[in-house]
């Protein structure tokens, strides 16, 4: 009878373990699925914003109020023309900050300028530059 009761203990203590390494496999899995799914939204996110910016920097040299930026670059591939005109680029630029710096004998002018430049009127960048006037 005791060995009995032995073999018993023995197979609900295998049972109890199978269930606990199910849970224990079934919260892995859980949380791996979650990081997943959130890595590739993120990475979604992050290819979108890089497209954007890259097409933006194309106009940062350009000074036309508005335009479409297939007027900024020419290319023999229709698809990428056709592609490139979806796209409408507002580009506003101000001077934001003048300053004279009077020193022994220099006088320096420093000018901040920034250019907004708008995409499909939704994405928006802000590029500054300085310029430099010593007299």
């Amino acid at each position: 009878m005791d060995l009995s009761k032995q073999q018993n203990m023995k197979k609900s203590m295998t049972l109890i373990e199978v269930l606990i390494s199910l849970v224990l496999i079934t919260i892995v899995i859980t949380a791996a699925l979650s990081v997943q799914s959130k890595s590739i939204s993120f990475f979604d996110k992050m290819k979108s914003s890089s497209k954007n910016s890259s097409l933006i920097s194309m106009a940062v040299y350009k000074n036309e109020q508005t335009t479409y930026l297939s007027e900024l670059a020419n290319f023999k591939d229709d698809d990428i023309d056709r592609e490139f005109k979806k796209y409408k680029l507002k580009i506003d630029e101000d001077i934001i900050k003048k300053d004279t710096q009077n020193l022994e004998n220099v006088v320096i002018e420093i000018t901040t300028n920034q250019k907004v430049i708008t995409l499909n009127s939704d994405i928006i960048k802000k590029y500054y530059s300085f310029k430099l006037d010593i007299q």
